[in-house]
Formats: C-alpha cells, sequence, structure tokens
C-alpha cells in the first residue's frame, strides 16, 4: 500500500524544523538540527500507523457489507488468532532424544524433530491466500460466479480458516450454511432446491492429513444432486444408482495436504462414497503446500521404534496441534519416549552383539551355549537402558509448549 501515508516531513522532524536541544547547557537561541536516521524511523512510524489504519478500516467495512448479506451463519472478518508462537524448545528437544535405548532410536529420533515441520500463523496466512488466490483466478473464468459456502462447527478449524479468507474473497459466497458433524441439513437441501442456479459449493480447512474428513465431506455433499433427482431428504433411491453426472462442482481450498488427490471421492472405498462416481470431474482442489508423512524420512522400523507411525505427519501450526490420527501426537504434546520391552529389544540389541574372534565363534557352535551371543546382547541390553533411565531421570522431554486452538473456547 505504498503512496497511502502522505506526510509533510518538513513540519514533521525535518531538517528544517529545529527543536532546542536539552541535553547540554548552551545559550537560549542555539538549535539543533533532528538526525536523518530518527527522521526515517518517525516517517516510517506513521506510514506504519496510517497503513494499519486503513486496513482496519477496509476489514470494517467488508464486515458492515457481510452483515447485509443475510448469511444463515454469520462470519466475522475478526476471527481470534494465536497470542503467541510455539516453537521447539531445543534443550528439551535434546533431552527426548537422549531418552531413548539406543542408538539407532536415537538417531531415528533426531531425524523426526529435524523434519517437524512448525507452521507459524503468518506462514499459514500467507499460505492460505496464495490458495483463495488460485480460487478466485478459478471462479473468474466461470461464467456463474454465484457459490455456497459450507462450514462446520464454530469450534472447528474448518469455520475459523473460512473467516480468515473472507478479506481474500473476490467474490463473497451468496450465502452460508452450517453443516454441523458432516450431515446435510434440512435447510441446506431445501437452499439446494430453491437455487438450482447455485452450481458450486465451497469449504475450507487448514490442512489434509489422511483425507478422510474432507473426502467424506466431499461425499456427503454429493449426495445434494442425488437427493434433488429422487426427491427424498433422507434415502437414496434407485436412481441415484445410476447417477453418474454432477451438477455441483465442489471446490475444497486447503492451504497444506498431503496430497491432493486424496480428497477425490473415486479414491474412496465404495462404502464410503456410494455411489461411486464414475470421476473426479466435480471437484476442484487447490492448495498451496504439501506435507510429507513421516515415511518420507524413516523407515517403518525406525519410525514404529520411537512410536510414530509411519503414515503420520510431521507438522503442527500455531492454531493447532494435530490429533494422534493426523501427526506424532503423544511425543509433540507430552514429550514421550517409547520404550516398548521386547520389541523394542529385537531393534536395538544389535548394537550391543558382542564380537568374538571367528575361532571362539566357531567354539561356541561347536561346544558351547548357542544362545551365548543373544543373551549376552540382552543383558548390554538392559544395562543400557538402565543408565539411558538414569541418565534422564527428571529432565523435561516435552519440547513442544501445550497450543489452545483460538477457536475453541477455554
Amino acid at each position: 500500500m505504498s503512496g497511502i501515508c502522505l506526510v509533510n516531513t518538513t513540519i514533521l522532524t525535518g531538517h528544517n524544523c529545529p527543536i532546542i536541544d536539552f541535553s547540554a547547557p548552551r545559550r537560549s537561541y542555539e538549535v539543533v538540527p533532528k538526525h536523518p536516521a530518527y527522521v526515517m524511523g518517525e516517517l516510517i512510524r506513521c506510514c506504519f500507523d496510517k497503513v494499519c489504519h486503513l486496513a482496519s478500516r477496509i476489514l470494517c467495512n467488508l464486515q458492515t457489507h457481510i452483515n447485509t448479506l443475510g448469511w444463515s451463519e454469520p462470519l466475522t472478518v475478526f476471527p481470534p488468532k494465536p497470542t503467541r508462537s510455539y516453537p521447539i524448545k531445543e534443550k528439551e528437544a535434546e533431552n527426548w532424544i537422549n531418552a531413548h535405548t539406543c542408538e539407532k532410536q536415537q538417531k531415528a529420533a533426531r531425524t523426526l524433530v529435524k523434519a517437524t515441520r512448525h507452521i507459524s500463523q503468518p506462514e499459514f496466512e500467507q499460505e492460505l491466500k496464495k490458495s483463495v488466490d488460485q480460487f478466485n483466478a478459478w471462479l473468474e473464468s466461470q461464467n456463474n460466479q454465484d457459490y455456497l459456502l459450507v462450514v462446520t462447527h464454530k469450534q472447528k478449524s474448518n469455520h475459523w480458516v473460512a473467516q480468515l479468507a473472507l478479506p481474500h474473497l473476490k467474490v463473497l459466497p451468496r450465502q452460508v450454511i452450517n453443516i454441523k458433524h458432516h450431515e446435510l441439513p434440512k435447510h441446506l437441501i431445501e437452499y439446494h432446491q430453491q437455487h438450482p442456479e447455485i452450481d458450486k459449493i465451497v469449504f475450507f480447512d487448514d490442512a489434509a492429513y489422511g483425507c478422510s474428513q474432507s473426502k467424506y465431506l466431499i461425499c456427503q455433499l454429493s449426495k445434494l444432486d442425488w437427493i434433488s433427482e429422487c426427491g427424498d431428504s433422507g434415502n437414496l433411491c434407485e436412481k441415484s444408482r445410476i447417477h453418474a453426472d454432477k451438477k455441483y462442482t465442489i471446490a475444497a481450498i486447503i492451504p497444506f495436504m498431503r496430497d491432493p488427490r486424496c480428497v477425490l471421492p473415486s479414491s474412496n472405498v465404495e462404502e464410503v462414497c456410494y455411489p461411486k462416481p464414475k470421476d473426479d470431474k466435480h471437484v476442484r482442489v487447490f492448495t498451496s503446500q504439501k506435507i510429507a508423512p513421516v515415511g518420507d524420512i524413516l523407515t517403518k522400523e525406525e519410525s514404529d521404534s520411537i512410536g510414530c507411525g509411519s503414515d503420520r505427519i510431521p507438522v503442527y501450526f500455531d492454531h493447532k496441534m494435530p490429533d494422534f490420527v493426523s501427526t506424532c501426537e503423544a511425543i509433540y504434546k507430552e514429550g514421550k519416549v517409547t520404550n516398548r520391552g521386547d520389541s523394542e529389544r529385537g531393534y536395538c540389541e544389535k548394537d550391543w552383539e558382542p564380537k568374538p574372534s571367528v575361532w571362539r565363534r566357531i567354539y561356541h557352535y561347536l561346544f558351547g551355549n548357542p544362545y551365548f551371543q543373544a543373551s549376552e546382547a540382552s543383558r548390554r541390553y538392559e544395562q543400557r537402558r538402565r543408565e539411558i533411565e538414569q541418565a534422564t531421570e527428571g529432565m523435561d522431554t516435552k519440547f513442544i509448549d501445550d497450543i489452545h486452538p483460538p477457536y475453541k473456547s477455554k
């Protein structure tokens, strides 16, 4: 917004505007011009204040306009935001790494910490804007730019992200409807039947990890066409079994995704999305960042040894810590150290297998205890476990502070 702040620098603090310097005794007529750096600082501060004030006025005007649209689900352009950031605490992360039993575990734990991505609120909003810009460009290419926005519960990120996106939308939705628990409420079905000219449904979310929630929502929204043809608000009729062409285009705006294809109905099993469509032409996905699973950086054996499934995503936000289905929640929330007894022993004990000479191994093979090597490894493993537990006792291994979503009531 350059050029918005128009300031008379001569009046403000310029060289032509002298002031009395009270820092040292002098004659009353002596004056000292202000330093150029001070002048520039005052100018920048003034411009920043002007821009902030202008931006606030723009948002206030937008909110006033939104209030006149008569949406069934009211939204605000001033949603609550995180009050602080939650980066990884380096010392506690090192404690968590060192608390593991064997070197292979510690190596896997260190790899996980380095790969864990903390997405700050400014970065999240920047990527959200990129995704919305993609949607705006697509919408401009459509003959009919009317669309319906659906949101879920107010204490869900879906609802909150939609509010963050409002200032970036070039075209506001005709209507906003709340579909709690991903069900099709009666008023959504009625609106669909009363306004057949609206052929687009849009929804937002912050991220898609396994994509199951987004896929299910898309499948539920797709049923609007089937219900309209069958004239039934609850059940699918025989006609719906052969219905393939979708009248609605469903747009998913999700800035962070594991894979944009994972939300497509064709990737669902038949029981989840029924009838299964022939193609995914009715679904458009707008995203800006790919998030990779743990399996891309660790083998399944390595990830299991530290208690984080290979299908989990090592990502968290300032506004939310994803649940255990999506990320390594126990590690991030509690700093949990996984010690799995016998199962872990099998993974770690090779680090302490004795290295006897060839003749000694032949001797033990022919005359000695055939289980010598395994028993010796187990003994060393238990000894190492006790040493680690003693060394890390009382250490704080929780390396991410508790995150309270700003959209949830305390």
